[in-house]
């Protein structure tokens, strides 16, 4: 092997460069940054979360219903064996579960109020290949596992009949359906910056939307069921299925970020809230809506102000 001479000889480095930063290495090191920075951020908000769990000591237990796992906050107050107490059931966003983290101040409001505050896993897969549909976006599946969620609550918790509902992005969907045709009674629904309708983030997400969409609903990956995902998915049940339940519905809240822009690209934007807020209102039920100036698409960021309102004393 040649010994290192010590001497730089800028010809040879030229001539290295030019022989050797080829379009691979180029691409290769590019996908290697994006792994470093997306390690860096996950291991991050790894960090952040247990930091606040050492911090606030919340009290909860992770259970395993049926194909998912449930993470269960339960106020600090509760005693076993007590009977009507009230939930929250937070139907999570894309690529979230059971151990979303849900932020310090939100931490505290349920370690100190005195309701239950429950979340499962609703999908498996995010991306393809899929093992599943269980992909989310308001399916059946999702929906099954929140339905499975509450009859645990039920028993284990005996918790009271009603529930409130918190939908954050995807889960916004499942929230919807629960309202117009709902299979355990509702109190109240709030969503964070929600998913008001999947045909308008099926066209506006792009394929890494469209993937996961036709996956969950059984279409064909290659795209020609594109054209009835509506009736598919029965995208149009706030409109079809609202008049049905006029009069009953329960008070909807709703609240996005301006800053937000995965809701204002992709969801339809504020219009797109409004509209649905009219078809609620004309079906006699309460809905209002609510812009958090700058706030980005972080739900935990607007968690605390909802369960600031959630979980405020109600007259029984």
């Amino acid at each position: 092997m040649a010994g290192f001479s010590g001497r730089f000889l800028p010809k040879r480095a030229v001539d290295f460069l030019k022989r050797g930063i080829a379009p691979r290495h180029v691409a290769m090191a590019a996908l290697l940054a994006i792994i470093a920075v997306g390690s860096v951020y996950y291991y991050r908000a790894e960090l952040v979360a247990a930091k606040a769990f050492a911090l606030v000591r919340p009290r909860y237990e992770d259970v395993k219903i049926g194909d998912a796992i449930a993470r269960i906050y339960v106020p600090a107050s509760y005693v076993e064996g007590s009977i009507g107490t009230r939930a929250n059931l937070y139907l999570h966003g894309n690529a979230h579960g059971h151990a979303t983290f849900i932020g310090v101040d939100a931490l505290r409001l349920v370690r100190d109020g005195d309701e239950i505050l429950a979340i499962i896993d609703g999908q498996d897969y995010v991306s393809g290949p899929f093992g599943s549909a269980a992909s989310g976006w308001g399916n059946a599946i999702y929906r099954q596992r929140y339905m499975d969620l509450y009859n645990f609550l039920r028993a284990r918790y005996q918790i009271a009949e009603e529930v409130d509902l918190i939908g954050a992005s995807m889960g916004g969907l499942a929230m919807g359906r629960f309202i117009v045709s709902p299979p355990f009674p509702v109190e109240r629904a709030f969503g964070l910056g929600p998913v008001p309708f999947l045909q308008a983030i099926f066209d506006n997400g792009g394929d890494k939307r469209k993937a996961p969409i036709r996956n969950a609903f059984g279409m064909r990956q290659t795209g020609e069921d594109d054209v009835l995902l509506s009736k598919i998915a029965r995208d149009d049940f706030w409109t079809d299925d609202l008049p049905s339940m006029a009069g009953k519905l329960p008070p909807l809240k709703i609240v996005a970020g301006t800053g937000d822009k995965v809701f204002s690209d992709e969801f339809g934007g504020s219009e797109a809230y409004r509209r649905l807020c009219a078809v609620y209102q004309t079906n006699g039920g309460s809905c209002s809506y609510q812009e958090v100036h700058g706030l980005m698409h972080d739900h935990y960021a607007m968690l605390p102000a909802i369960l600031d309102e959630a979980l405020k004393p109600r007259p029984d």
